[in-house]
């Protein structure tokens, strides 16, 4: 079931209010950037990861200045934002492989040296933390983010894996978000 603040709040934001996008910054900024770093699963420095974050924070807020939420469909706004992350993480590998291809010479971050040590350090303690918020989650709601997010199953998989209605696995997916940021809240998670 969405929510009922959520239709409003991208109504507010369509209507050129701009509280309304600091208001949905503070629900939602922690759980996007949440979808995001669990989407690269160590793939990139953490600044790069924090830019992908701003851009993924950027293409939402576009959509929902031009209003392209629609709370009819029954999804909920956090499953709306997670298409949009996936989207443009998948439009940052396509660019990635593209410039990595049209390069003549090898690229500098796959030599080892002390900056991606450091860095795969971070992602490492990252992987460690997510990980053990999430073993707290309740089963049905670890389940459906480890098919999701790791496993990088469709709705529609995860619907007929499961044997639930697809709307169902957007709630779900939507409230074990909620869920995990609050875990990852009270490991100070998002202080890295």
């Amino acid at each position: 079931m969405v929510d009922p603040s959520e239709p409003a709040i991208a109504r507010r934001i369509a209507g050129g209010e701009a509280q309304a996008e600091s208001e949905f910054f503070e629900r939602f900024g922690e759980q996007i950037k949440l979808m995001v770093w669990a989407r690269l699963k160590r793939r990139m420095a953490p600044e790069e990861r924090e830019d992908l974050v701003s851009e993924v924070n950027q293409a939402v807020l576009l959509s929902l200045r031009r209003g392209g939420y629609d709370a009819s469909t029954g999804a909920p706004l956090a499953a709306y934002i997670a298409g949009i992350a996936a989207h443009v993480i998948g439009q940052y590998f396509r660019r990635q492989k593209k410039e990595s291809f049209v390069e003549s010479g090898a690229r500098l971050d796959s030599h080892p040296d002390s900056e991606n040590i450091l860095s795969d350090l971070l992602d490492v303690e990252h992987d460690r933390m997510l990980r053990k918020c999430l073993r707290r989650l309740p089963s049905k709601y670890k389940e459906v983010l480890l098919l999701r997010i790791y496993e990088q199953h469709s709705i529609e998989e995860i619907s007929q894996s499961l044997g639930v209605e697809r709307r169902r696995v957007s709630e779900r997916i939507h409230y074990a978000f909620q869920l995990l940021a609050k875990e990852c809240r009270k490991e100070n998670y998002f202080q890295y």
